[in-house]
């Protein structure tokens, strides 16, 4: 079939296989642990779009890409996720527990819900820019150019 009558997303079995496969492996680790099951789907979530994306692009390209190469790439981006959920978490405790306990002794909503919107905004402030650097911003291009 020729490459314009083609839908635009297709997936290969490989690729169908491995979907299947991290179904299982979340599906296991949530029947022993309920709360790692969770959190591992959680994590597993963004980094399988983005491995959908990456390969699809490339696929766009003509550059197809391997079952390792997706399965590396996948992990590659869980550990990111994974980096980044644990730098977001910190801040967000480091920020919010000394504010709740400074003012944990008042009875205004305001200084109640005061640290958890500052722990919050630590978060993101720490999330949003690893979350650029590591997988929005362009980088210089590899290959040649005529």
């Amino acid at each position: 079939m020729p490459q314009e009558h083609r839908a635009q997303f297709q997936f290969s079995i490989a690729s169908l296989m491995l979907i299947m496969t991290l179904t299982a492996v979340l599906l296991g680790v949530g029947v022993m642990a309920p709360g790692m099951g969770i959190a591992l789907a959680v994590l597993a979530a963004p980094a399988l779009v983005r491995t959908s994306i990456v390969a699809a692009r490339s696929r766009a390209r003509g550059e197809p890409m391997t079952p390792f190469r997706k399965i590396h790439l996948f992990v590659t981006s869980l550990v990111v996720v994974g980096i980044i959920a644990v730098a977001a978490g910190t801040a967000f405790v480091v920020t919010c527990f000394p504010l709740g306990f400074a003012f944990f002794e008042t009875r205004s909503a305001l200084l109640f819900f005061l640290p958890w919107l500052v722990g919050i905004a630590a978060g993101l402030a720490v999330a949003v820019p690893m979350f650029w650097f590591f997988w929005l911003r362009k980088r210089p291009s590899t290959e040649k150019r005529p």
